[in-house]
């Protein structure tokens, strides 16, 4: 859909243009995808054939190396195919930055982070127990599981140095960014708001500092960002086997992370294949309806990975804490064991998830001391926020729905453990990002939009 004089309300581009421009978006990521594919595939077959013949040790060293050059080659492969010169200065200068902060962090005790050195001590057992010594059984945490297995197969080939996944961690960082670019494009089809929104992920400093850590948040943020990309382009062009392949992988990763995210994903992957291209509201919101009551009936009293999916073990969580000794914990134990006092107990939720920390309270650390200075940008950034939520919801842009969904779940769930300010902060990232998707439209609306009409332009889809 485009406007009277067929341009974009926030680019000023013509539709003719901005298709151009799409176009070679999309054949760029196409080739790209496909070298990705076969160095992959190449890899895969060198390794496989080299290590039968190689000790534990030697096999595992090929390995690591074979997963780190992937990661390497899908970071670069993504980055170009974004094919934005300006994006990529902005690309690599986060990269840099985070390399050097995670080196910083390594060889010194500004912070401490209780996780990563769980995670790192964690790691280097079980990669003394794949290399012959040992057991195998992870004493960790089970939404840790995945992680801490992954990183046990690195230390294990390159030796137990939390760098490795640190350093690691700074490319998912910005990989993250790469795919806030590509979602902000997809819904506004406006690059320089695209630019604007990946520029607050890379360089906001509480996100920044997180993914140079030896913590699993980049893996969990960019698995979030990936399969919401799919299910954009799926509600905008329909499914292919090639979504249901990633979206699979997606909430794998998540599942051995952070399993409770995928079960937001999976209901929206459900919709958006079922509601294909569809914009008859009755039917979307039948149809949305429906796979609520099933999944909150299929989940609701259930044991998933150890956990009972019920009002009690929330309440169990955010009394854990609430009660936990850091200076970031409330404190305050609250009782949300039923309906009606959780009920209660969500618009305090809600206030923390959206606005904490709050500026004016006594600084308890380091990264307390960043999220205050991020979340008064991000105080400033609320009303662009809403106008872009308003504006999107009045063009019923395809696709929008399911940042929407999965941003007032999230929110409605964390807002129910909002015990501990520090762990929410961490947990909320991915909403963060998303909410900064909205905050760029709405920039763009208030200082260059010229009319309301938003160009329905296909979503370059190729690659992941």
């Amino acid at each position: 859909m485009e406007s009277r004089h067929g341009q974009s309300c926030l680019t000023g581009k013509t539709g003719k243009q901005l298709k151009t421009d799409a176009s070679a978006y999309s054949l760029s990521s196409a080739r790209n995808s496909e070298i990705l594919l076969y160095v992959s595939l190449g890899l895969l077959c060198v390794v496989i054939g080299i290590s039968l013949g190689l000790s534990n040790r030697a096999a595992f060293t090929i390995g690591s190396i074979a997963i780190l050059a992937f990661l390497l080659i899908f970071f670069v492969v993504q980055a170009k195919g974004i094919g934005d010169n300006t994006f990529i200065d902005f690309l690599l200068a986060a990269l840099v930055i985070r390399i050097l902060i995670a080196v910083v962090l390594h060889n010194t005790t500004i912070i401490h982070e209780a996780d990563a050195i769980q995670y790192h001590a964690e790691a280097s057992r079980l990669s003394l127990a794949l290399l012959g010594t040992g057991s195998l059984t992870s004493t960790g945490a089970v939404y840790a599981s995945g992680y801490v297995y992954f990183n046990s197969f690195l230390y294990a080939g390159l030796g137990a140095n939390s760098l490795i996944p640190q350093i690691m961690n700074c490319f998912v960082g910005v990989g993250c960014g790469i795919y806030v670019y590509k979602i902000t494009f997809g819904i506004w089809t406006d690059r320089k708001a695209a630019l604007v929104a990946a520029v607050l992920a890379l360089f906001m400093p509480g996100i920044m500092i997180w993914s140079t850590m030896n913590l699993k948040e980049s893996w969990v943020i960019l698995f979030v960002l990936i399969a919401l990309w799919r299910l954009v382009q799926v509600r905008k062009r329909g499914a292919r086997a090639e979504d249901f392949l990633v979206l699979a992988v997606c909430v794998g990763g998540l599942w051995v992370t952070r399993f409770y995210l995928t079960l937001i994903i999976v209901p929206l992957a459900l919709y958006s294949a079922v509601a294909g291209r569809k914009k008859n509201l009755i039917f979307l919101g039948v149809l949305l309806l429906v796979i609520v009551l099933v999944f909150t009936y299929a989940l609701m009293g259930r044991q998933i990975m150890g956990v009972k999916i019920d009002l009690k073990q929330l309440n169990t969580q955010l009394s854990g804490l609430a009660g936990e000794s850091g200076g970031s914990s409330t404190g305050r134990a609250v009782d949300i064991s039923n309906p009606s006092s959780a009920l209660a107990f969500l618009p305090k939720g809600l206030v923390l998830v959206l606005l904490a920390p709050f500026p004016w309270s006594p600084p308890a650390s380091t990264l307390y001391r960043l999220a205050a200075v991020e979340m008064l940008a991000m105080y400033i950034l609320w009303p662009f926020i809403i106008i872009g939520m308003f504006v999107a919801l009045r063009r019923k842009l395809k696709g929008i729905e399911i940042l929407l969904l999965f941003t007032i779940v999230a929110m409605v769930l964390y807002a129910l453990i909002a015990g501990n300010i520090g762990v929410l902060y961490r947990l909320r990232t991915p909403i963060t990002l998303i909410l900064f998707i909205f905050a760029a439209g709405g920039i763009f609306r208030v200082f260059k939009g010229k009319s309301w009409g938003i160009p329905n332009q296909a979503l370059p889809d190729s690659g992941n």
